[in-house]
Order: structure tokens, then sequence, then C-alpha cells
């Protein structure tokens, strides 16, 4: 399934570079937007009309982390953060990680970084 637009939100440029790759590989977007920093992207988030389809974030970022910029995420009307799934991609396997991401509404899965085809493919039937 393609979607018009996907976020990546990760402070590691090889990362993002694998990672939208990999979309741009498998033809999941039209347009991947990365941000290195989770306080760009908001403030990105704030600034477009139309949300993406789907966030890929990581958890430990400088500045804000990944679960903080859930909790400003929060503040988005219901419209537009009801068409976007977020997916945590992250290389964490901190037990406390995983459950507060479990517990989160927002995020769709937690993933141990790096993403493969056979993920994206699975994601995305």
């Amino acid at each position: 399934m393609r979607c018009k637009n996907i976020l990546l939100i990760d402070d590691n440029d090889i990362d993002n570079y694998i990672h939208s790759h990999l979309l741009k590989k498998n033809n999941i977007a039209e347009h991947i937007t990365v941000k290195t920093c989770a306080i760009d992207a908001i403030e990105y988030l704030k600034t477009i009309e139309n949300f993406p389809c789907y966030i890929f974030i990581d958890i430990n970022m400088p500045g804000m982390n990944g679960f903080e910029f859930l909790t400003e995420y929060d503040n988005f009307i219901s419209e537009q953060k009801d068409s976007c799934c977020i997916f945590m991609l992250t290389s964490s396997n901190n037990k406390t990680d995983i459950e507060n991401a479990n517990n989160n509404p927002y995020i769709k899965k937690f993933i141990n970084k790096s993403l493969t085809n056979e993920m994206l493919v699975s994601m995305f039937k």
C-alpha cells in the first residue's frame, strides 16, 4: 500500500539513509521527510496541511526523545492524529521502553532497528 508521506525522525544519519532508501526501494511512499531532531519534527508537523501516513521515530535523541515527542504529539487535533500511524523504530531493548511503547495509544508497533524488506512487507500488506 503506497501512501503520500512518511516522516522519519532519528538523530542517526546512517539509519535515516538506510531506512529512507529501503522505503523508497519498496515504493512505500510518494515522499519521505527526514528530521534528525524530534523538536524539528514537531515544528514541521505544525506547518504542514496533511499529516504523514506513517511516522517512524527513534527513542533516544538529544533535546527531545521519542516519548517526549509523543507527549507533544498529543496536542495535535484528533483528525491529524487519526490519519497517522506511528512506529517506534529503535535500538533500545530496555524493558521499560518496550512497555511504555506498548502502552502508548499512538504507537502501532515497537520495532528494533534496522528495517528490513521482510519487516516492510509484513507491516504494509
